[in-house]
């Protein structure tokens, strides 16, 4: 065995969405049966300390693949061609897929403060030619405010 030096964990990266590649998928053994751990690398990305750096986050589900599973929504956000008619996945097929995870900062009873993947949504995506359109903001006011009521 390798002698390893102890590392610092990395510094948590803002809440929010990001778009990120599946890097890897993994069948592992867990605590409540075979678990899918996933890999998510979302490139060059700007920590909690201001540090740009490269972010790669873990994520697991279970091994169950129904229209309920996450691992089905997970697979669907990524592309897959999956209906009810669907014999099974092959999640190698999924690595190098493009996804949104959404993603949140929680406190350990330590207190150190980690990152963890909420939802694994399909990519944005840009239309050509499009502009973003800004949403329309309302008053509660009456438009007309000349009248008496």
């Amino acid at each position: 065995m390798a002698y390893i030096e102890k590392s610092e964990a990395p510094v948590p990266i803002p809440m929010g969405e990001y778009p990120a590649t599946i890097k890897a998928t993994e069948a592992e053994d867990g605590k409540y049966g075979t678990q899918i751990k996933f890999t998510f690398d979302l490139g060059r990305v700007v920590d909690m300390n201001d540090e740009d750096r490269d972010c790669t986050l873990l994520a697991w589900c279970s091994a169950k693949l129904n229209q309920k599973s996450k691992l089905w929504e997970w697979a669907m956000a990524a592309g897959a061609d999956l209906d009810e008619d669907a014999d099974g996945l092959d999640t190698d097929d999924l690595v190098g897929k493009r996804v949104l995870l959404g993603v949140a900062v929680y406190t350990k009873e330590d207190g150190t403060e980690r990152n963890k993947v909420i939802s694994v949504k399909p990519p944005r995506t840009k239309k050509a030619g499009t502009k973003p359109v800004k949403p329309v903001v309302k008053d509660d006011e009456d438009e007309d405010d000349d009248g008496p009521f």
